[in-house]
């Protein structure tokens, strides 16, 4: 950063023997999103919590902002006036300086290493999955370094760099802001699906297959399917194989980038090679498209009583949609009445369906949200003569300054607490207690600090049903973060049957970090995550009970093989 001392401008290197680089990685430690804001506004709290008490005046280690050697400026005063101007500034330089970033990287006014090595400390020192797995980053950034070799790589090169080496941590949350932006302009023209018998293309409305009589892609511009896949997943988190094929599906549509992957040459056109899954191929070639296709809800069913007698409930998100949030804005209802407002709608629509039988309750290609559904809809499910069920336990990432055993915990905003937590009522400890005793994590973080234990309960309540009615969950592999935390949950009442494709597999409490040298931020977990199983969220996913694939013309609407399934299997155990 630029510091203003006696009317000169300089950038700072120092303060009284600490560098700024280590200032900087302790601020991110201890006040994670808001470090910039802590060196702003907090210097005097900051350099206390690093061990170093500043007296009134400071040494300032420097160099001018042209350029120059670096000098040390002794007893440089801390002021009052000083915080109260650098507070009521800090907002206006931060959104300043980053822009002033974003345009010395992209104009390659930057040094490559020292960005790489910035994002290196950033992830040693606050991500949860650092170690997950067993990467070297720092390795990892040499040879992208290598790669771009010594010629001024465009900003977005670095960037696709750094989002590469990011996908290889394993958190399924973890990204690099804008990457997508530096991908060469083009797109497929068509959606790409796993269905049973191989990947679908398909129209981007979803009104039809790109061939109805050859449904499946074998190969594009010659290049065998799984090629491509492989070659897409240098942009996906290196997490469960559903998850890396679905995701690398979707990058797919970044047709040049991935071309490029392959060195292949950019075209106007692309060819698909089609299998009508018997043998027999066909071939068609279309103009790639200016703008990306987008996935879009799926599936699309509402609400309903089915034929059979049985209820069928669609939750598609975990969170308010759009259009929601956008009544409720034009209503004058505010973001947190606006989430009680969804959360009473999705519990009403729920109960309206308190007559059936038996229940299908659809998360398919649910990307998350909250965990408020969970434990509202699993109360609504669960005998009211069951224990409590831990459904999530988990450690937060922390920093040096922070107090592992804390009572209060670090999770509260995924419904996490520590076993010592004064909220828990004694059956809920005793369920705690009973847990531990079988839970064997399948993975253990090395290196940093991290919290006790934390867990999430849900006990029945007054609207728990005496007898509970059988459930089938549909999920797939669209489901992810607060989705994987829904149908783990479930698949521990014994009520419930989990059905269909294992879930993609993500949870982590993620946080954005800035980069100050390549001016964009990154995404990162703080929080490592694992399902009743002992197994980890990332890298695994939730398992289905009964497995059962969807077809090709389930993704354009023509047939719900699944959700047949599920209602055949329901009135099967009513028998």
């Amino acid at each position: 950063p630029t510091i203003l001392v006696g009317g000169e401008w300089y950038v700072w290197r120092g303060i009284d023997g600490i560098t700024y680089d280590e200032l900087a990685m302790f601020a991110l430690e201890i006040a994670r999103d808001r470090w910039q804001e802590r060196i702003g506004e907090d210097l005097v709290w900051l350099m206390r919590e690093y061990g170093q008490e500043p007296g009134e005046n400071v040494d300032l280690l420097v160099a001018r902002a042209g350029g120059g050697k670096q000098t040390l400026l002794r007893d440089v005063p801390m002021t009052h006036e000083n915080r109260s101007i650098t507070g009521e500034t800090l907002d206006d330089n931060l959104d300043l300086n980053r822009l002033l970033r974003e345009r010395w990287a992209r104009e390659g006014i930057f040094d490559r290493r020292q960005a790489f090595r910035e994002l290196e400390r950033v992830i040693r020192v606050v991500h949860s999955y650092a170690t997950l797995k067993g990467v070297d980053v720092g390795a990892l950034l040499d040879a992208e370094l290598e790669h771009l070799g010594a010629q001024r790589a465009d900003h977005g090169d670095v960037l696709l760099a750094a989002q590469r080496v990011v996908c290889k941590l394993g958190d399924g949350h973890a990204s690099v802001s804008g990457w997508q932006r530096a991908a060469p302009d083009g797109y497929l023209p068509v959606l790409l699906s796993e269905a049973e018998g191989g990947v679908v293309a398909y129209t981007p409305d979803r009104s039809g297959l790109l061939n109805e009589d050859y449904p499946y892609v074998t190969e594009i511009d010659g290049v065998p399917i799984d090629r491509w896949i492989e070659a897409a997943s240098a942009y996906v988190t290196d997490g469960s194989d559903q998850m890396v094929q679905r995701r690398s599906l979707g990058v797919m549509r970044w047709v040049n980038l991935v071309r490029r992957e392959l060195d292949l040459r950019e075209d106007d056109q692309v060819s698909f090679t089609l299998s009508d899954g018997r043998g027999l191929e066909s071939g068609v070639r279309v103009a790639v498209a200016e703008d990306r296709p987008l996935y879009g809800d799926w599936p699309r069913g509402e609400m309903r009583v089915l034929e059979s007698g049985i209820g069928y409930m669609r939750l598609a998100s975990m969170q308010p949609s759009m259009e929601f949030r956008l009544r409720m804005a034009r209503e004058g209802v505010g973001s947190s009445e606006t989430e009680s407002a969804w959360m009473d709608a999705l519990i009403t629509e729920f109960d309206s369906l308190a007559d059936c039988p038996a229940l299908i309750i659809d998360v398919r290609d649910n990307g998350g949200g909250v965990r408020e559904p969970t434990v509202a809809l699993m109360q609504r499910i669960m005998a009211a003569d069951s224990e409590p069920v831990v459904v999530n336990a988990a450690r937060a990432r922390i920093s040096r300054a922070q107090d592992a055993g804390d009572t209060d915990g670090y999770l509260d905003n995924r419904m996490l607490y520590p076993e010592a937590w004064d909220g828990w009522s004694e059956v809920e400890r005793n369920a705690i207690a009973h847990f531990r005793e079988r839970f064997e994590p399948a993975w253990t973080p090395e290196g940093g600090s991290f919290s006790d234990w934390h867990y999430m309960v849900v006990s029945p309540s007054e609207r728990s049903p005496q007898n509970p009615r059988p459930v089938v969950v549909l999920i797939d592999d669209g489901c992810f973060s607060a989705t994987d935390i829904f149908a783990a949950a479930m698949g521990e009442l014994p009520n419930v049957t989990l059905m269909g494709q294992a879930t993609s597999g993500g949870s982590a409490r993620s946080n954005w970090y800035d980069l100050e040298h390549l001016g964009v931020a990154v995404k990162l977990g703080t929080m490592v995550s694992y399902q009743p199983s002992g197994e980890l969220y990332d890298g695994v996913g939730v398992q289905p009970d009964v497995e059962f694939e969807r077809v090709a013309t389930d993704l354009i609407g023509e047939t719900d093989r699944v959700l047949e399934e599920a209602e055949r299997y329901l009135l099967e155990s009513q028998k």
